[in-house]
């Protein structure tokens, strides 16, 4: 029994926690989920705010350049001060652009006169110059910027400064990308240091179309440039969260190919159990540029405080209270269940035992009876039944009292206890009649001996307060299936060979 109740103490903790742990690991589920889907959410709204302001940034860089070309639709040179008071008027306006240039066409016969226009026009020290460490080599057409705003605090750096045709304008070329008249260089860096790009396109002559070899070959007379830090093409106010990076890239330049970033932004990292736990959300835009072909890539590695670890830690404190509480109503639960059956195993005792004695009450004689018949029947044994009426009792009832009486009654229910084995029952029926269920007699001589062994115990006298009382007992027996196969059959029997033995002692001898 104490095996069984530890067995079933250990289940019902055990269904307990199972049950804890699956509604914990379900509302863990439902708030990642939540949190998941609220932070797909939000990226898609900071990738999304970033891609629109990059997107118009790039739209109004090649509006700005068209306009700038158109400018100079009708002139094969550049006039300075007019020039200049447009590009400062546009450069005002548009701060992301960081400059305005233009770049001439001109052959070895028309340096001399390019150089004087130049220097007349405020340029003193204009001349045709290669980039620092480099030589100018002897080339039939050369193209040197012959205007720039802002001009640099050392703008003889910039004007005269030869452009790699070959290598910076001509489409088809690695380093370049091609939509239309407009040509997209590749990252570089500016003489001042920052990283740039720049997007050119020819004008003057109403940007027409080549008309001889010369022009099909070494392009047209002029050309007009926007030039874009890369640093100005960050979106603003765009707000990154914890483990999230940006970069933006040349569409045919591969993810991890540094040569084609144009900006990297990152905020934090984490760690590498919040690699392993977490998410890592990605997303690839392509700006819709054929002129400036853009790729943004995002990704954001969700971890702890994407996902609001206050909120987990709280989840968790709730989840061990909940604990808490379903173990104390679990024990409370116990707790009733063990005086539930404490009480009703006290009804039932009383409900089966002689409140006066102890023994069993004549309910539990007839059910043990019943039971012992079915055993034995289909067993094919016997068992035996002792109807005893104590002899000389009823004068101690008169003279000294019920309270005597019942005195007597304990001392000899006690003592038909001892008389039998354990496995045999007293049971009292009322007044001073007993029973004992014999189980198990195999023969004549062993009933009578145990017979016998109560006569005596009931015969030995019994000394009380209100004096020594000598009493006796008639006892009759019945035998399983001898004297009858039924309860009352058989008490039937035993009672009448008792009542037999008591007229057989009154006769005088």
């Amino acid at each position: 029994m104490a095996n069984h109740s530890f067995f079933s103490r250990r289940v019902l903790y055990g269904g307990v926690i199972i049950l804890w742990l699956a509604v914990t690991a379900a509302t863990f589920a439902l708030y990642l989920s939540h949190s998941l889907q609220a932070a797909r959410l939000h990226f898609h709204h900071v990738e999304s705010a970033a891609y629109e302001q990059i997107a118009h940034k790039l739209v109004v860089t090649e509006t700005v350049l068209d306009g700038f070309a158109a400018f100079h639709s009708d002139a094969e040179n550049i006039v300075q001060s007019r020039s200049r008071r447009y590009a400062r008027q546009v450069l005002q306006r548009f701060p992301h652009i960081y400059a305005l240039e233009a770049v001439q066409r001109v052959s070895q016969a028309e340096v001399p006169g390019l150089e004087l226009r130049m220097r007349a026009a405020g340029f003193r020290n204009f001349h045709l110059h290669a980039l620092p460490g480099e030589t100018m080599s002897e080339q039939p057409y050369y193209y040197p910027v012959v205007f720039a705003e802002p001009l640099p605090p050392r703008f003889d750096q910039v004007m005269g400064l030869l452009v790699d045709y070959q290598r910076f304008l001509l489409p088809g070329s690695a380093a370049h990308s091609s939509a239309g008249d407009h040509r997209v260089s590749a990252p570089f860096r500016l003489l001042e240091g920052p990283l740039a790009y720049a997007i050119t396109q020819p004008a003057g002559l109403g940007q027409r179309q080549p008309q001889d070899m010369v022009e099909r070959q070494f392009g047209m007379p002029l050309y007009v440039s926007v030039l874009i830090k890369t640093d100005s093409l960050r979106p603003s106010g765009v707000q990154l969260p914890p483990g999230m990076s940006m970069s933006l890239r040349y569409a045919r330049h591969a993810l991890d190919d540094p040569a084609g970033i144009l900006f990297r932004i990152s905020v934090g990292q984490g760690s590498a159990l919040e690699n392993w736990l977490f998410p890592r959300l990605t997303m690839q835009s392509r700006i819709s540029s054929e002129v400036q072909p853009f790729v943004l890539h995002s990704e954001w590695q969700l971890g702890w405080a994407t996902l609001g670890w206050q909120m987990l830690l709280a989840l968790c404190l709730l989840s061990v209270f909940t604990l808490g509480l379903l173990l104390l109503l679990v024990q409370r639960v116990r707790r009733f269940e063990v005086r539930r059956v404490e009480r009703e195993s006290e009804l039932y005792d009383l409900a089966i035992h002689d409140p006066l004695t102890g023994l069993f009450n004549r309910y539990y004689l007839e059910k043990r009876m019943r039971r012992e018949i079915e055993q034995h029947k289909n067993a094919h044994t016997r068992f035996g039944v002792v109807f005893i009426d104590l002899d000389r009792f009823k004068p101690i009832n008169d003279a000294y009292g019920h309270d005597t009486g019942d005195q007597v009654l304990r001392v000899v229910a006690a003592r038909l206890r001892n008389a039998v084995r354990q496995r045999d029952t007293v049971a009292r029926l009322g007044g001073d009649e007993f029973v004992v269920l014999l189980e198990a007699v195999s023969g004549q001589e062993r009933m009578h001996s145990l017979i016998a062994s109560l006569a005596e115990a009931v015969a030995q006298p019994i000394k009380l307060q209100s004096g020594v009382f000598e009493i006796g007992a008639s006892i009759g027996m019945a035998f399983f299936p001898e004297d009858g196969e039924s309860v009352d059959q058989l008490l039937l029997v035993a009672d009448k060979l008792m009542y037999a033995e008591k007229q057989r002692k009154k006769q005088p001898a």
